[in-house]
Formats: structure tokens, sequence, C-alpha cells
């Protein structure tokens, strides 16, 4: 990527299975070189650490080229269990993972495992509240949908681990109402 007063294109190409790469004929000025990939953090060549910016390099009209190296670390995860009362893992549960500050939002989701195990990835660095789903048990149990016991802080590169959600029988209620203006409205319960 250009900077401010390099009269150059943006350019994008893709690494080779190897993971190396060349841009020929690039113009003299400024330049920041990032690299993206599906699962893993944006990384600019000179970054410190994830989530800084990279340091900006030139490029003269001397013959020879520059060489980078970059190190691209995985987005971060969180993973644990949901299980009943008796401590038994609950298969093909819902659970879902928002974020910590107000609006809170859904960023992802996820189901356990056959033995009651989840792990949901591609998050970016920060502090999520985990949830499971509610619904009901293969006996008909009803099942409330129940929070982590406490919020789960993520960096890039890692997985939180071992988060656990123990759920609790009980029933859902359902909320019934009617707007008195004839408009399309949105429902929002907070």
């Amino acid at each position: 990527m250009p900077l401010p007063g390099t009269d150059a294109r943006h350019t994008t190409i893709k690494a080779n299975d190897h993971g190396t790469f060349k841009i020929p004929d690039v113009r003299p000025g400024w330049y920041i070189l990032r690299t993206s990939f599906r699962g893993f953090a944006d990384t600019e060549a000179g970054q410190l650490r994830a989530g800084r910016p990279g340091t900006p390099f030139e490029v003269t009209a001397a013959p020879g080229s520059l060489f980078f190296q970059m190190r691209m670390r995985r987005m971060a995860a969180i993973s644990g269990s949901v299980a009943d009362e008796n401590n038994a893992g609950i298969p093909d549960w819902p659970v879902y993972i928002y974020t910590a500050r107000k609006p809170v939002r859904r960023v992802a989701q996820g189901t356990t495992d056959d033995r009651g195990y989840f792990r949901i990835g591609l998050l970016d660095p920060g502090t999520y509240l985990v949830r499971s789903g509610g619904g009901l048990l293969e006996d008909g149990t009803s099942l409330l949908p129940v929070e982590a016991a406490a919020p789960v802080r993520v960096h890039v590169g890692e997985t939180q681990q071992d988060v656990s959600i123990r759920v609790v029988k009980g029933r859902l209620v359902q909320l019934n109402g009617i707007f008195t203006a004839n408009v399309a409205a949105k429902l929002t319960l907070v």
C-alpha cells in the first residue's frame, strides 16, 4: 500500500504455496506491506505486536530488491464445555459468543461436539461473554440459556480453554404483544 505522496497504486497479489511472493516494477516511494489470510490476524511488515501498525519502508530508484519475512498469528479462539447438572456433556448444543461491551452483540456461534465440547475461533482480540443456548433435551427436559461465570479475554494467537457452562432446567417464557401503530416496526428485547 503506497503512503500519501507516493505516486503508485494499491497492489494485491497472492503468495505461492510456500508463502513466497514477488512484486515486480514497484515505483519509488514509501509503502506499507500487509498480509491477510483467513483464520489469521492481518500482519504488517515491521509490526512489533499484533494489532499495532507496521513500519513504513522506502523503495528507491536504485537497482536491487527488498526482502521481508512476516510471521502471521492465528486469530483468537474460545473452547470449553456445556454440561448438565450431572456434569455430563451435552452434544449438539448451541454456544454463542457476545461482545462484553455495550451494546452487547453476538459475534460468533458454534455447536458442541458429541462429548459436549466446543471451540469457536476467528475472534478478534478482546473480552467476550460466552453463553449456551436454551432448548429441549431428547427426553423433553427444558434447559435455559446460561452464561459462563466470567467474561473471557482473548489475545491473537491463543485459545482460551476450559470455559465451562453448566445449564439448568427451567422453562422459557413466551412474550406476546401488539403494536398499536400501523407501521412496520423493529422490536428489540434487552
